[in-house]
């Protein structure tokens, strides 16, 4: 787990006549955190979702191009979406849990079938310190989820991901609807991860892209515009574009 690489080349996605993504072609490396960043209607979440097949499901979706995981073609007909999205993971930017289900049902719903009952708790356990929130629901796993503040529901999700055991996990904005405090928490979490896995995250705030991502990439109007490490994206730009949005020039 956690060594497979994930490759978009020439990806372009429509709704109807309507182009969102535009001839994208990115590498993400395993065991590395990939910020994608832009302004808003930049195609950041669309590309995001033609990476697990997610984008398919809205109806006038479609794509052209390739994506590779490990090197084979997700979109071949023969490749099962569930089973391809269990590999790569997506957290959403609203915490979504499952109703009538407590804490520890949330994450043990993304488990394998047939685990006994103490397999079971391990695996709960393990996904729950994974998301760096086992200290503040050890006591509560029996409890409504929905009783639990954003921040630690949002966590929760991200457990609940882990804990179906991708080798890539998505990231749409996680932090867009929790406070501050909560997003850092959640970023802990993350740049511990990035140690196991490949991580990909859309956010529309460079400073969470230049707090923990190995690699940032800027996409404007659905195109890449830069992509560099990191330290370089952020002190040294190569494009005028990029240049532009990072110190507020361009909205």
């Amino acid at each position: 787990m956690g060594e497979c690489g994930l490759s978009a080349e020439r990806v372009s996605a429509m709704f109807g006549k309507r182009t969102v993504v535009r001839d994208v072609s990115l590498a993400f490396q395993p065991r590395q955190l990939h910020a994608v960043v832009g302004p808003p209607q930049s195609g950041k979440s669309t590309f995001l979702r033609t990476l697990n097949r997610m984008h398919e499901l809205t109806v006038g979706a479609w794509m052209t191009g390739q994506v590779r995981l490990d090197g084979r073609e997700v979109y071949a007909p023969d490749v099962d979406p569930a089973a391809l999205r269990r590999r790569v993971g997506m957290v959403l930017p609203q915490a979504s849990v499952l109703p009538g289900l407590d804490v520890r049902g949330n994450v043990a719903a993304a488990l394998p079938h047939g685990l006994d009952r103490a397999r079971q708790a391990q695996e709960v356990e393990r996904a729950l310190v994974r998301a760096g929130v086992w200290e503040e629901v050890k006591d509560r796993l029996a409890a409504d989820p929905r009783r639990l503040g954003e921040g630690l529901r949002q966590r929760l999700c991200l457990a609940r991901a882990l804990a179906a055991g991708p080798d890539v996990l998505l990231l749409d904005e996680p932090t867009a609807a929790i406070d501050p405090g909560s997003g850092f928490k959640f970023e802990e979490a993350l740049y511990a991860l990035r140690n196991e896995l490949c991580l990909v995250l859309v956010t529309h705030d460079p400073r969470q892209a230049a707090r923990i991502a190995d690699t940032t990439t800027f996409l404007w109007l659905g195109a890449v515009v830069e992509s560099a490490p990191s330290r370089q994206f952020f002190t040294r730009p190569v494009e005028a574009r990029t240049e532009a949005w990072l110190t507020g020039r361009s909205a």
